[in-house]
């Protein structure tokens, strides 16, 4: 039996990779495919995402290398663990165990085949594709060098950009410029990359991405493949993004709104830069640093107290821990939902039954990916994120398949201000009488 994987290198080109699965082993199914690349579903159990004793180790070994001009790049090496480690896998079925040496022979050589494609590189390599360039307010998201040569501070930080933030019964959305004309998209954070109506693409006359196909997953795991189109650039806020590539889908539900909704701007976009969202008064900030921000001190520009919460990334979503009813929980970051909702399996696992649950008042809702799914509202005693704290939440429980137990939806994101820095991997939240403080300052 032979088989042939198409991934993306570090320099963007498919590189085809033939190998011969061994008797005893079987293809694994457990990875998603995000817009080209593959994501192994169970990465939340390969690192745990509270406790982490290897950052402090990890973060000085970083600064060491970049010192000497060069990157160490975790995360590029646990894309790449993601990729390689769930190819071949023991089946039980054919006389291997999947234990014990076999196993770990293939975890072991996944991790250094990794180390070897993505572990230490020429740090200019990493900025190319990542930092921005701030003449002109200009992003180019994926092939332009970054120009920061204004920047004379170490680690100054500087806004590129600012759109009015909408909040329409939880749709959150931004003014965007596409092919000169004015439309309107949802800002997701929960989403690896962006979306676009087909009706606009034909309207615009976009052309097909023969490269890239994505997978779109609903939230009970189903399915389907679409097409991706190439925009020539997409203007938010005075700061532009060019040649993105994005799948093309229809929205479940949006507001009648004029101009109207034509998509979403995902984490393909949005993980460039600094981005605060500041719901209660309109506005969706992005900021720029003058360096990569895992040597910097990054801290949101606001006066007054805030709470600080480590986010873990995997590819362009970034989750966080939580604390419901005291019970730690993993969150996805999900501006794109409208609420806060927590998975009816992690409902179990702290202790509501399926009873408990139907008895509650609910309905039905649609996913991305068109299918329907039951939910319940459910009353809690407390829920937290870092030392920001809430008392008697309504969380809607439903199915929900993916790495998470909760996602953290526009509800959450109303009242606050929040700050998502990707680069340091840190969430910044400020409540809203703090946030009500520094906003009477700025006036």
């Amino acid at each position: 039996m032979r088989a042939f994987i198409g991934f993306r290198m570090l320099w963007g080109f498919k590189v085809p990779w033939r190998f011969r699965v061994p008797r005893g082993f079987r293809m694994s199914s457990d990875f998603r495919i995000y817009g080209g690349f593959r994501v192994f579903r169970d990465f939340g159990k390969v690192l745990p995402f509270s406790g982490r004793p290897w950052q402090p180790f990890l973060q000085a070994v970083q600064n060491l290398l970049y010192r000497q001009g060069y990157f160490f790049s975790l995360q590029r090496v646990l894309k790449n663990v993601s990729i390689i480690c769930p190819v071949l896998r023991p089946h039980r079925g054919n006389g291997v165990d999947g234990s014990g040496v076999q196993k770990s022979f293939f975890w072991a050589y996944g991790w250094v085949m990794a180390f070897l494609m993505a572990g230490i590189m020429p740090a200019s390599l990493y900025a190319k594709p990542q930092a921005p360039s701030l003449v002109g307010h200009n992003i180019a998201g994926h092939n332009t060098t970054p120009q920061l040569a204004q920047f004379h501070n170490i680690c100054a930080m500087q806004k590129v950009g600012e759109a009015p933030l909408r909040d329409d019964e939880g749709y959150l959305s931004v003014p965007v410029h596409i092919g000169g004309k004015a439309f309107r998209m949802i800002v997701d954070t929960g989403s690896e990359g962006s979306l676009i109506s087909p009706q606009i693409a034909r309207e615009l006359t976009l052309k097909p991405d023969p490269n890239r196909k994505t997978v779109i997953y609903g939230s009970r795991g189903n399915s389907h493949v679409t097409s991706n189109v190439q925009i020539p650039e997409v203007e938010v806020g005075g700061v532009s993004f060019h040649h993105v590539s994005v799948p093309l889908g229809e929205l479940p539900g949006r507001p009648r709104i004029f101009p109207p909704i034509v998509g979403l701007i995902g984490g393909d976009m949005l993980s460039n830069l600094e981005v605060e969202f500041d719901v209660a008064r309109g506005r969706l900030s992005f900021y720029a640093l003058s360096k990569p921000a895992f040597t910097c001190n990054v801290k949101p520009l606001w006066t007054g107290a805030y709470s600080s919460v480590p986010l873990s990334r995997v590819g362009h979503r970034v989750m966080l821990e939580v604390a419901l009813d005291s019970k730690p929980l993993v969150a996805l970051l999900d501006s794109g939902a409208r609420t806060l909702v927590l998975s009816t399996q992690a409902a179990h696992r702290i202790g509501i039954s399926e009873a408990a649950l139907a008895s509650q008042p609910g309905g039905t809702a649609s996913s991305v990916a068109g299918q329907e799914v039951v939910y319940h509202w459910y009353r809690f005693k407390t829920f937290a994120v870092g030392d920001y704290r809430e008392k008697t939440p309504v969380i809607t429980v439903l199915p929900l398949n993916d790495l998470v137990d909760m996602l953290l939806g526009a509800s959450w994101f109303a009242n606050k201000r929040i700050w998502v820095s990707y680069g340091s991997g840190q969430l910044f939240v400020q409540g809203e009488a703090e946030s009500k403080k520094d906003f009477r300052k700025e006036r």
